[in-house]
């Protein structure tokens, strides 16, 4: 078997896949399926977003990819007083509820996801960069057909795209959201992929750089040409906690999702699940004390008592995160031992889309909850928080697998119950991924359909329960490859889609 590849949408899985067949490795497929990412999952991922990499690689070497966004206005000496900025409020219906999200070019961070891809590339890889972006290119020129989800999720990101003359070009038709089926080009983006092996420096310098400062200054942003010229990925020493004699990997503070999800996976680690099913009364008990205890000790209502337990707290002093919508997860592993897990997100979109590269820029300075000291109060060059938590699973020297979610808030308790799914309580891949789950919001446990009726009425006895009617992106949408197991697990929740390269 030569690899293993798992994403929200088979364009995605494939476009990996085939740069594994080309001769290339997991990081060369990561990386590929992440340029085709932004391509067929606009609303999720995009060049102008930021994320994430952690990387194994067969020799043992665990590395974390820093490319999360930081807050313009490097040598702006001058800045556009507060309601100088273009930076307003619309309104996103989820469901039947509207929430209220914050656009506009003084909404975009300093992105990462271009800088960060390109590194993990040069640093890891192995292909030339034109074989690896080859499959992005292809598919932004021949264009993708619009699933339901992704339907849906445009439909989600109106608000944003109308307010964009080239969104509305790219995903509008007669005045709404592309329909399902409807045939979706970006041939900017093409082109601009297309050039990226000749100058990989992208938007970070040169002429498109000019264009951005230009274009935020004039139009009431803040980012500057020195913000992206100064602009570094960062490597970090990945978090590594053990749990049931094996060791778990994931994203180091200052991130705090990774933190948070492994402090549930130790709060779970005081419950004996051996021998226990999916759905039994031990399992459910056990998960859903897990989830709420480590709300509770998140808000300080209890005091850790446990050393490992108090370390992690120690690095998540900031508020819960909870707004960022466009989020996407995928992983790749190949037959030499090298193993990715990939996270990135472009928020809801800023609406200001770079001319001429069909790239549409975050808006993670409007992101409330990132920010609890209020708008624009982090100092040049900050990085922005992040809930996200890819990680690794190993016993020994050997990964077990690799996952992740995009989720908000929801992310830790989303990859916790996956892991435990796999480790606890020996589920498949795609067993572990798509069997229902579990959330603790703080007041009430939200729970999807399926689980036993034994188990629910044992839950209602303890917690106040609002189950939903199916299962929700709401809950996650987990992604995983197993290496050891050759197997992969694509979240239904989000189309998911594992790709298996014999």
């Amino acid at each position: 078997m030569q690899g293993l590849l798992s994403s929200g949408h088979p364009v995605i899985s494939e476009a990996g896949a085939d740069i594994l067949r080309a001769g290339g490795n997991a990081f060369d497929a990561v990386a590929a399926a992440a340029f085709t990412s932004t391509v067929v999952e606009p609303t999720m991922a995009s060049l102008g977003g930021a994320g994430f990499v952690l990387a194994r690689t067969g020799s043992g070497e665990e590395i974390l990819f820093d490319f999360i966004a930081s807050a313009p206005g490097l040598g702006l000496t001058d800045p556009p007083g507060e309601g100088d900025r273009h930076f307003y409020p619309v309104d996103i219906l989820f469901g039947d509820v509207l929430q209220e999200f914050t656009i506009g070019l003084a909404s975009a961070a300093v992105p990462g996801t271009l800088k960060g891809l390109v590194h993990v590339h040069e640093r890891l890889g192995r292909l030339p960069l034109a074989e690896v972006v080859a499959p992005a290119v292809a598919v932004a020129r021949a264009g993708i057909r619009i699933t339901p989800f992704v339907s849906d999720s445009l439909q989600l990101m109106y608000p944003v795209l109308r307010d964009s003359r080239i969104g509305g070009a790219l995903y509008l038709q007669n005045g709404d959201v592309l329909p399902v089926g409807t045939l979706s080009r970006n041939p900017d983006l093409a082109d601009f992929l297309e050039h990226l092996p000749r100058d990989p420096r992208g938007y970070y310098g040169g002429d498109f750089a000019e264009v951005i400062e230009r274009d935020m200054l004039e139009g009431g942003g803040l980012m500057t040409r020195e913000d992206l010229a100064r602009y570094e990925v960062i490597e970090r020493r990945p978090l590594s906690v053990g749990y049931r004699g094996r060791r778990v990997l994931t994203n180091p503070p200052p991130a705090l999702g990774g933190s948070l999800m492994a402090l549930r996976l130790l709060l779970q680690e005081e419950a004996d699940l051996s021998g226990c099913g999916w759905g039994s009364l031990e399992h459910v008990r056990a998960t859903a004390r897990a989830l709420e205890r480590a709300v509770r000790l998140r808000g300080g209502e209890e005091v850790a008592r446990d050393p490992a337990q108090a370390a992690l707290l120690e690095g998540v002093h900031a508020p819960l995160i909870h707004a960022v919508h466009g989020t996407t997860h995928l992983n790749a592993s190949d037959a030499e031992g090298n193993v990715a897990a990939l996270s990135m997100s472009n928020g809801s979109g800023s609406s200001y889309f770079l001319p001429g590269t069909g790239i549409h820029f975050n808006n993670m300075m409007g992101e409330v909850d990132l920010h609890p000291a209020g708008f624009h109060a982090s100092e040049p060059g900050d990085r922005v928080a992040s809930m996200m938590s890819p990680a690794l699973l190993l016993e020994g020297d050997q990964v077990l697998a690799a996952l992740g979610t995009g989720g908000s808030n929801r992310i830790p308790s989303a990859v916790f119950q996956v892991i435990s799914n796999l480790l606890d309580l020996g589920l498949s891949p795609d067993e572990a991924s798509n069997f229902p789950r579990m959330h603790f919001d703080g007041e009430q446990l939200q729970i999807e359909p399926g689980f036993p009726e034994e188990a629910m009425a044992a839950l209602e006895e303890e917690w106040d329960v609002a189950p939903w009617p199916q299962q929700n992106l709401y809950f996650g949408g987990v992604h995983v490859v197993a290496p050891r197991v050759g197997g992969v697990g694509g979240d239904r929740r989000r189309e998911g889609h594992g790709s298996v390269v014999e």
